[in-house]
């Protein structure tokens, strides 16, 4: 099995993905988690049973999926995150909703955040 094999369960495992999270946009998110993981280890061993593989491969995505949608979510009165200190009052309030806001998503979330508005990536 190869990378291009991975191609012919694109759409099952999207329709896997609706079937089991009747949400398009949270389907789509589970079909990439599940695609890149099946891309990421298919070139590293050998395959014997390649549908067995593929469909493991998806369900374990899928749990860990329903993991991470169950933690709970952090609000900005939970949040116990200390702010550094600046010499500057002017938008500390401000600058400690952001902080707090940012603690409060997701680890990938939160770098995506990071990279765009700060360092200007697109």
């Amino acid at each position: 099995m190869n990378s291009a094999d991975i191609l012919r369960y694109v759409d099952a495992i999207f329709g896997y993905c609706l079937k089991r999270l009747n949400n398009p946009e949270d389907a789509r998110d589970l079909s990439q988690d599940i695609l890149c993981e099946l891309l990421a280890h298919v070139d590293r061993q050998q395959i014997e049973h390649p549908n067995a593989w593929v469909w493991t491969v998806a369900h374990h995505q899928y749990c860990r999926f329903l993991r991470r949608k169950a933690r709970p979510v952090c609000t900005l009165e939970d949040s116990d995150a200390v702010l550094p200190e600046t010499e500057e009052d002017d938008g500390l309030d401000e600058r400690r909703a952001v902080f707090r806001a940012l603690h409060s998503l997701a680890q990938s979330h939160r770098e995506v955040m990071v990279d765009f508005y700060v360092s200007g990536l697109s």
